[in-house]
C-alpha cells in the first residue's frame, strides 16, 4: 500500500496477520487491490497532508493522556518533545492543531481522526508501515519524522510486532543472517572517488553544465541542485554507462533526461530490448543477458544466483531463505554476461590481474561451467559457518534439486532489538542520546547547513537545509496539494506502482498489456467537471510536458488526485510540440510531468513521485 502500511511489505504477512484477527487499516489516497484484500477500514487522504492528521493524532494522545509515560521518560529528549507538544497544542502559534484542523486540511473527517487515534492508542504494539513515497514529496521529511514521533509517543518504537515507523516488516526474519559468498580474489581498489553529486541527478549534472560553463549559473548554485558541496568542484560527466537499468524512463523529467544524453560525448547501454528508452540514446548497445533464465553472472560480493527472497532491501537482510537460480536455456547470438564485457575491458586498461584472476584465462566455452563452479564452492564454504552448520543445510548436489534452503526463526526480529539485548542505548548516535523531536543542528539556520560538513556529497543533501527543525505541517511547496501552482494545475498526480511490471521492466509485455488497462485514474467529480467519460482519450500536461492516454474514472481514489502507473515507457508519436520536442507521449510515462527536484529551499533526497498537472479531452493523435 503506497502509505503508512507501507508498498514493500510481504502480503503473506499480511494475510497471516489478517488471520489472526489483527486489524489492518489503509490510510491513502487511493482504494488498491492491497487495501480490498487486506484493510479492515481504509482511510482516504489527500496526498502530501499525511503530517497534519498525524499532528492531530498527538493533539488527541497530549489532551487524554493516552501516550507512554513510562517509554518517553526513559527514551525521549524532553526539551524538544516540550517544543513539538506546544506546537501541536497551540501554545506556540496559537493554532490549537485538533482534528477538526487537520480535517480542513486532509480530508478525513474530525471523528475518524479522533477514533483512529484512541484506537491506536490503546492497541500495543502497533505496526506502523510508511512506503518511500510519503517521503519523496516536497516537505516529506514532515511527515516521515511525525511517523516516528507517533511511534515514539506510543511507546511502540522498539516493541516486538511494532517499529520505528520504517519500511521493517510485520514478522521480520532473524537479522544478519550470512549469505553464500564468491571470492574473486580481487585486489583492493586504490582510487576512491569523490562524491560530487546526488545518485539520481547524474542526468540534471549533464544537462545544466553548459550553464555553469556559460557563468548564467554560479559553481554554488550549480552543486546545490545536484547535491555537490557548495565550493566543491563541478563534476563534468562526458561518459554514461548504464547497466541494468532505465534511468532515463524511470528518474523524473523525462525531457531533460533526453537532452542530456544527447549532449554527453559517449554512451553505453546494456538492454535487454533495443526499443527500451534509455536504449534509443545509446552509441554503443550491448544485448543484456537475462541471468533468470540463460546463465549466471558475478558481482563480487553475494552470489547473483543464490538470493535471498527478501521484499526490502535495506539495511539488515531478514529474510529466513535462500533459493538459486538455475540456467535453463543458453543466451542466443553472441550475448555475453556482464561480468564477461567488464573483464575484457580490465585487459584492455591493465587491470584483470586485480580486478578478476581467476577469470582472466577462462575460455569462453567453458565460463559458465567455471562460474557455476564458483557458485558451488561459495555455497559449500557457507554451509560449512558455525551459524550454518547447525542447520542441516543439503548437499550442493541435492540443493540443485530442491534449490530452496529455509532455516527456522525462533525470536523474529523486531526494530533495535540488537541493541537491547546487547544492554546498549539504542539512540546513542543523537546529540542527546534519546530520541529526538527537535533538531538544534537545523535550529542553526540555512547559511550553516550550507557551509557545514554535513552538507550535500558527504552523504547527507540538504540543499540549502532550510528544514523546519521539527515535523509540522508546513502548506505550499511545490506539487503538493496545496501549492500555489493548484491555480494553474488543479490536480496532483501521483506515480503509483504497478502489479504489471517492475519499476519499466515488462512494460512492453503483450501478454499483460492485454490484461492491463493503462490509464490516467480520475475522481468522477473531477471527470464530470472536464466533461471526461471512462475510456475517453484525454491529454494530462503540465509546464514540463504532455502526454495522451485512456481515462479510467473511478471512485477509487480521493477527488482533485490523479494516478499514471510509474515504469510506462515513454512513446514518441508523431507530433511534436515545444513542450514535447521528441513527440508528445502516447503511452503515459508519468515521469515526464515530474520535476526532478531542483527545489533550492528543500531537501535532495529521495526523488519525487507527484507533479501537479491538468486534464482535458483530447481527439487521438499519431
Amino acid at each position: 500500500m503506497r502509505e503508512w502500511i507501507g508498498g514493500r511489505n510481504p502480503v503473506y504477512e499480511m494475510l497471516r496477520a489478517k488471520e489472526m484477527g489483527i486489524p489492518i487499516i489503509a490510510i491513502e489516497p487511493r482504494y488498491t487491490a492491497s487495501v480490498e484484500l487486506l484493510a479492515d477500514q481504509w482511510i482516504p487522504i489527500r496526498p502530501t497532508t499525511d503530517v497534519a492528521m498525524m499532528i492531530a493524532m498527538a493533539n488527541t494522545w497530549f489532551k487524554e493522556d493516552l501516550c507512554d509515560h513510562e517509554f518517553i521518560a526513559k527514551y525521549v529528549e524532553p526539551e524538544g518533545l516540550a517544543k513539538w507538544k506546544a506546537y501541536v497544542l497551540g501554545k506556540s502559534d496559537g493554532v490549537d492543531k485538533t482534528p477538526e484542523w487537520a480535517e480542513t486540511i486532509c480530508g478525513v473527517p474530525a471523528e475518524t481522526i479522533t477514533a483512529f487515534a484512541r484506537l491506536y492508542a490503546r492497541s500495543k504494539p502497533v505496526n506502523l508501515n510508511a512506503a518511500n513515497s510519503i517521503g519523496r514529496q516536497f516537505y516529506g521529511e514532515n511527515a516521515t519524522r511525525a511517523l516516528m514521533y507517533l511511534q515514539a509517543l506510543t511507546g511502540n518504537t522498539m516493541a516486538p510486532g511494532g517499529t520505528a515507523a520504517s519500511q521493517t516488516g510485520v514478522l521480520d526474519g532473524h537479522a544478519g543472517m550470512p549469505m553464500p559468498n564468491i571470492d574473486l580474489h580481487r585486489a583492493p581498489g586504490t582510487y576512491e572517488a569523490p562524491v560530487k553529486l546526488c545518485m539520481f541527478k547524474w542526468l540534471k549534472a549533464i544537462e545544466l553544465h553548459d550553464k555553469l560553463d556559460s557563468n548564467q549559473m554560479s559553481r554554488e548554485a550549480y552543486n546545490n541542485i545536484i547535491g555537490n558541496v557548495a565550493d566543491s568542484e563541478p563534476p563534468n560527466i562526458q561518459m554514461v554507462i548504464l547497466q541494468s537499468n532505465n534511468h532515463l524512463n524511470s528518474i523524473p523529467d523525462i525531457n531533460s533526461g533526453i537532452k542530456a544524453l544527447q549532449k554527453v560525448g559517449f554512451t553505453v547501454v546494456f538492454s535487454h530490448y533495443t526499443d527500451m528508452p534509455s536504449a534509443r540514446y545509446a552509441d554503443i548497445l550491448l544485448p543484456q543477458m537475462a541471468t533468470a533464465f540463460e546463465g549466471r553472472d558475478l558481482g563480487g560480493y553475494a552470489i547473483p544466483a543464490i538470493r535471498p527472497l527478501s521484499l526490502f532491501r535495506y539495511g539488515k537482510n531478514p529474510s529466513n531463505y535462500i533459493t538459486y537460480c538455475q540456467k535453463c536455456m543458453d543466451a542466443p547470438g553472441e550475448i555475453k554476461p556482464a561480468e564477461w564485457i567488464w573483464l575484457q575491458v580490465a585487459k584492455r586498461l591493465n587491470l584483470a590481474e586485480a580486478y578478476s584472476p581467476r577469470l582472466i584465462d577462462v575460455p569462453d566455452d567453458q565460463w559458465d561451467d567455471v562460474v557455476e563452479g564458483f557458485h558451488k564452492e561459495g555455497y559449500e564454504k557457507w554451509a560449512q559457518r558455525k551459524e550454518i552448520a547447525p542447520l542441516n543445510p543439503l548437499s550442493w548436489e541435492e540443493f540443485q534439486k530442491k534449490p530452496v534452503f529455509r532455516w527456522e526463526i525462533d525470536d523474529p526480529y523486531h526494530a533495535f532489538k540488537g541493541e537491547l539485548e546487547r544492554g546498549e542505548n539504542p539512540f546513542k548516535k543523537t546529540p542527546s542520546g534519546k530520541l529526538e523531536f527537535y533538531s538544534a543542528h537545523l535550529a542553526k539556520g540555512p547559511e550553516y547547513m550550507a557551509t557545514h560538513e554535513y552538507t550535500p556529497g558527504k552523504g547527507r543533501c540538504y540543499g540549502k537545509g532550510n528544514l523546519s527543525t521539527m515535523a509540522l505541517m508546513t502548506m505550499g511547496g511545490k506539487n503538493t496539494f496545496y501549492s500555489k501552482d493548484t491555480e494553474k494545475y488543479p490536480l496532483l498526480m501521483s506515480s503509483c506502482h504497478s502489479l504489471y511490471r517492475v519499476h519499466s521492466f515488462l512494460d512492453n509485455q503483450e501478454l499483460l498489456r492485454d490484461c492491463y488497462r493503462h490509464a490516467v485514474w480520475m475522481n468522477i467529480a473531477d471527470a464530470k467537471q472536464r466533461g471526461i467519460k471512462d475510456d475517453e482519450m484525454v491529454r494530462v500536461f503540465n509546464d514540463m510536458g504532455e502526454m495522451i492516454l485512456p481515462a479510467y474514472v473511478t471512485s477509487r481514489l480521493v477527488p482533485g488526485t490523479v494516478c499514471v502507473f510509474h515504469g510506462s515507457w515513454y512513446q514518441p508519436g508523431e507530433k511534436k510540440t515545444e513542450l514535447m520536442p521528441n513527440g508528445i507521449d502516447l503511452r503515459g510515462s508519468p515521469n515526464i510531468l515530474i520535476p526532478l527536484g531542483d527545489l533550492p529551499d528543500t531537501i535532495i533526497g529521495h526523488f519525487p513521485c507527484k507533479g501537479l498537472v491538468q486534464v482535458e479531452k483530447q481527439e487521438v493523435v499519431r
